[in-house]
């Protein structure tokens, strides 16, 4: 019965198929049957209080573009990645040649940018509420000294911005520590060469250090987008009601509103299918474009 087991190369894919199978079946259960099932019900118009549903084929996703919510809530997840990406990226490029320049104790600088990340959302969301609390918080505690108040989260201007530098500080640490790798793998005869042909400074960084990096720098700005188009946890906890006229409201966010206040799990199957198109989309382009890709 097992006697293709007496061949070596057979029996080391046996058992490697057997050890990886775990892992397939778990991935199946927890993550393809799901996406199966949600994409089946974004034909359906199920409410989660009623077992049956009812087949209503594309209309969820005509409906979809017909609710000035999703709309609202498409534009200000864009407006989080505009702000976020690039605005994240140039101060961590800043913070990793800085650190990177020499300086001692790299490692203390490497951890203490670090526990933001490893910090949980709902956890950072609660201290930066406190932070930015119009009478007692501590930033405006600080401006009073100089007679001005912000009203941060409470206004439909300032909400967004508020919550993209929360943003911006949780994922920091991770994308200096990626660029940390990457600046560690540029040999230093590369600088030591630029640096007998006079290039230093703003020159050697321009012309040396970011061309390097590019593949880094590429691959931060694909998951970079692909984490804030997804960016759910913060606004959760620091604008619970969207903000003020649903000025920070995410894509994410009213996907979970319309799953479990509204009940309406077909329509926000669609959503999500029309997000995950967003998403792949923008990754596709963005690999393409960034990587030079003409075709």
């Amino acid at each position: 019965m097992f006697k293709f087991l007496e061949d070596e190369k057979k029996q080391k894919m046996f058992w490697g198929y057997l050890f990886v199978f775990p892992a397939f079946l778990y991935f199946l259960c927890m993550n393809i049957w799901p996406m199966l099932y949600a994409f089946f019900l974004s034909f359906n118009d199920w409410n989660l209080l009623k077992v049956e549903k009812k087949f209503v084929f594309l209309q969820n996703y005509f409906e979809v573009f017909q609710d000035k919510v999703f709309l609202t809530s498409l534009y200000n997840t864009f407006a989080y990645a505009i702000i976020i990406v690039p605005l994240g990226l140039m101060i961590a490029i800043f913070l990793s040649v800085l650190v990177n320049s020499g300086i001692k104790h790299v490692g203390i600088f490497r951890f203490m940018f670090f526990i933001p990340v490893i910090t949980s959302s709902i956890a950072a969301g609660y201290i930066w509420m406190w932070l930015y609390e119009p009478t007692f918080g501590l930033f405006n505690d600080i401006l009073s000294i100089i007679n001005i108040q912000l009203p941060f989260l409470k206004s439909t201007y300032s909400a967004k911005l508020s919550i993209a530098a929360v943003v911006i500080w949780k994922n920091l640490g991770f994308q200096i520590v990626i660029l940390l790798t990457g600046l560690g793998a540029i040999p230093n005869s590369v600088y030591e060469a630029a640096e007998m042909d006079g290039v230093t400074g703003w020159r050697r960084f321009r012309y040396i250090t970011l061309p390097l990096l590019r593949p880094t720098i590429i691959f931060l700005s694909v998951t970079g987008f692909m984490k804030v188009l997804q960016m759910f946890g913060e606004i959760y906890v620091m604008a619970p009601t969207g903000g003020p006229l649903d000025s920070t409201t995410s894509v994410v966010f009213h996907i979970q509103k319309t799953a479990f206040e509204s009940y309406r799990l077909g329509y926000s199957s669609a959503m999500t299918f029309i997000l995950f198109l967003i998403i792949l989309g923008i990754t596709i382009f963005q690999i393409k474009y960034l990587s030079g890709e003409k075709n």
